[in-house]
């Protein structure tokens, strides 16, 4: 009997040890989540002021100020959506877009003079603020958008090597950085659709519709794992790798 009872807590030890386990890996990924998103706002803020030039950017570099300014005002819609409220959110957001807006007119000095707001963007009224119409609202399309994932040579962030090479060996990648803009990429790929259309076969928006929940989950395994790095992540990474590969196998032009 005292074995069996020795035996029964040992049992209960390890499911609460699990329990708390998991409980600290979902709490890590919920702060890291909104802190990471913060991060990211200043870095990419950064990032397009200097594309930007003053004003004189290079021809090159409109896609990827297109794609950073549209991600920025997205990073600031997730945290509005996940309850925080903050006016300055809401003034990054608009700041965003309008940054979006004045490149494709070719209004380069607007551009760069509201981009400059967006490390010290003061407030805005919640009036203005209207949640899932960042894609419609920029005109974003799917070549913009994924220009992000492409080598830093070609003016990308390395996002699809990073995470093939995070995939194969415990490569020191940006995990955090590249899982929260994969998730906000998912999220605005949602309310997309390919720059040629849904043509049947195989891509339908159904198929369209589950890559994308699939690419967000495999996002969400990847800021989960983070805390246990090694083959942990590794193997969040490869599932991630996995769920471009078989979106670009169908869909990619």
């Amino acid at each position: 009997m005292r074995g069996k009872a020795i035996r029964r807590l040992i049992g209960l030890g390890f499911i609460f040890s699990l329990f708390v386990t998991i409980q600290h890996k979902i709490s890590f990924a919920a702060d890291s989540e909104e802190g990471g998103l913060t991060e990211l706002i200043k870095k990419d803020s950064e990032r397009i002021i200097g594309l930007l030039k003053n004003g004189q950017p290079e021809k090159k570099a409109i896609k990827r100020i297109k794609c950073g300014s549209v991600m920025i005002a997205a990073y600031a819609e997730h945290l509005l959506t996940s309850g925080k409220k903050e006016a300055s959110l809401i003034a990054i957001r608009e700041a965003a877009l309008a940054v979006s807006k004045d490149v494709s007119a070719k209004k380069y000095a607007n551009a760069d003079k509201i981009a400059k707001t967006l490390l010290n963007p003061g407030k805005a009224s919640t009036a203005s603020y209207k949640a899932g119409e960042l894609v419609k609202l920029s005109k974003l399309d799917v070549d913009t958008l994924m220009s992000q994932y492409v080598k830093t040579v070609s003016g990308g962030l390395n996002m699809e090597a990073d995470i093939r090479s995070a995939s194969k060996s415990a490569a020191k990648v940006p995990a955090q950085d590249i899982a929260l803009r994969v998730k906000i990429t998912a999220d605005l790929m949602m309310t997309m659709e390919p720059d040629s259309g849904f043509l049947g076969g195989k891509k339908t928006k159904a198929a369209w519709v589950q890559f994308c929940k699939d690419m967000s989950g495999a996002a969400g395994e990847v800021m989960t794992n983070i805390p246990s790095g090694g083959k942990k992540l590794q193997s969040a990474f490869l599932k991630l790798d996995g769920t471009c590969t078989a979106c670009h196998n169908i869909f990619k032009e």
